[in-house]
């Protein structure tokens, strides 16, 4: 995944209203997303649809559901000095392409900000589709990465109106990359890995991005034509844990096939798009509106930009914002994940722990705050951590988090290891891209002698790493299960070898 960006801005229907002297913050609550913006209350509902119209073409035609515990947060500003003040430190070089909007998966939250002051372009919202269809393939962990950023890439130009959608639409850039280089061998395109040259090197890097998008727009303009469903048919045997290559032989045909179709594909000058009907309506005029204090407004602004690197901005907010109300329960907090976001577990229990005071009913406060408490070794605080734990998965069933933590702590405790292995498996179920959670489900079952199973979980695990260092972990952990093996084996030859043989 990366980040990515839009070029320039969005349309007249979302163009920045009259300069006011102060900021003016309001926030629209839709069923999925909560709008905080300084523009007019017309836009961010207008905002709120458009996210609700995504989400519910992406639930409709992505293969995996989204299942998000609290709405996302998305940041709309009518200024461009003020989005200037929270984009993520690697656009501010010189040079860099302007950004009008991204789309942030934090620890704590999901963020899409948006830039309302720029001029038109064809797809205004093509990062925040990008990165929002990788949101919502996360449970798809069986997906390669060639598919994954394919999807991501095929979605990002859609457009999305009330009652129909387009997607698919060309991508001139890529056409580009693509016709001025020689293709990807298949073989590799669809064994690609987080550790292969062609994912991570620059060059390489976008030749793989470019022909991951051409493979999947050219299968999905294949299904259209013949009313198969090959993408659908591939993934169904991707789910069952069938090779890719072979997977793909099987469903598109010969690799070298499929190659010449590929080529022939990107060289043709005219390519279909692709209709959906029956987006499900939103009325974006019933979504209600509160006005907000540039005290909240400010505490959210502290949260982009600490989980985009920019850490002592967003404390300079925070403590602006707590000299002024000590006992702002969202600013508490946020200077908790600013600890976090810091590796200061000291800072973030004590911010975690005044937050679950002022507001007991975050999931998010109590899980980081028992999380900062057991990476402390605080032993004293035991019957406190569990409570937390408990009450955060009761607030919020779906946050993988709180199942992580609590079966870390039950091993911590050296008790409950049922248990331990129930949670850490909701955990991986909730959210089986994240390989920290498969590499604690593997530590659970070792535990448990269950080492087998262990090096199962931890083979699932590596198709579902996309970084070197995921790699890394994963194969470490297998090393040690594997020594954990031998060990046994090691102590239980001796024994064998001295009990009395019997005869008939």
């Amino acid at each position: 995944m990366r980040l990515r960006s839009i070029a320039a801005c969005l349309p007249l229907l979302l163009a920045p209203a009259a300069q006011a002297a102060a900021p003016h913050w309001t926030q629209v609550r839709s069923p999925h997303f909560l709008v905080l913006t300084d523009a007019s209350v017309d836009q961010a509902r207008q905002l709120a649809g458009q996210f609700e119209r995504m989400r519910s073409l992406f639930l409709a035609i992505l293969p995996a559901t989204p299942d998000d515990p609290s709405p996302i947060q998305v940041l709309a500003l009518k200024n461009r000095s003020e989005f200037t003040a929270l984009e993520p430190p690697a656009y501010l070089a010189k040079g860099s392409l302007p950004l009008s909007g991204y789309f942030l998966h934090a620890p704590d939250r999901a963020y899409i900000l948006l830039n309302l002051d720029s001029t038109n372009i064809a797809h205004p919202f093509a990062a925040v589709y990008h990165e929002y269809t990788h949101f919502a393939l996360r449970k798809a962990e069986w997906l390669p990465l060639w598919l994954s950023e394919g999807l991501a890439e095929f979605y990002e130009s859609s457009t999305i109106e009330s009652h129909e959608a387009i997607v698919g639409e060309i991508s001139p850039s890529l056409l580009g990359i693509l016709r001025s280089n020689r293709l990807i061998p298949l073989q590799a395109l669809l064994t690609a890995d987080a550790a292969s040259p062609y994912y991570h090197e620059e060059q390489k890097g976008s030749m793989f991005y470019a022909q991951s998008w051409a493979l999947t727009h050219m299968l999905q303009a294949d299904s259209a034509q013949h009313h198969t469903h090959l993408i659908e048919d591939y993934s169904a045997l991707l789910r069952d844990h069938h090779d890719p290559v072979t997977s793909a032989t099987q469903v598109f045909g010969p690799l070298d096939q499929l190659q010449r179709r590929l080529d022939h594909y990107v060289a043709q000058f005219t390519f279909r798009t692709f209709p959906v009907a029956a987006i499900i309506p939103t009325n974006p005029a019933n979504y209600p509106a509160t006005p907000i204090s540039d005290t909240d407004a400010t505490t959210l602004r502290a949260g982009v930009l600490t989980w985009d690197g920019r850490t002592a901005e967003a404390r300079a907010l925070l403590d602006e914002v707590l000299k002024r109300d000590p006992h702002n329960a969202a600013a508490v907090e946020a200077m908790g994940s600013l600890c976090n976001a810091r590796h200061d577990g000291v800072c973030a229990k004590k911010w975690y722990g005044e937050a679950v005071q002022l507001n007991s009913a975050s999931y998010v406060a109590l899980y980081f705050y028992a999380n900062a408490s057991m990476e402390d070794r605080d032993t004293g605080h035991d019957a406190e951590i569990e409570s937390s734990l408990r009450s955060a998965i009761r607030i919020a069933p779906s946050y993988a988090p709180a199942y992580d933590c609590l079966a870390r702590f039950d091993v911590q405790q050296r008790r409950n290891l049922p248990e331990a292995r129930a949670m850490s498996v909701k955990a991986v179920e909730l959210e089986p891209d994240v390989i920290a959670y498969r590499l604690n489900l593997a530590a659970v079952l070792l535990q448990r002698q269950e080492s087998e199973v262990a090096l199962a979980a931890l083979d699932d695990a590596m198709h579902v790493a996309r970084t070197p260092e995921d790699v890394e972990n994963v194969q470490t952990m297998i090393g040690q299960v594997k020594h954990f093996q031998q060990y046994l084996k090691s102590i239980q030859a001796p024994v064998e070898a001295t009990k009395p043989s019997t005869s008939k």
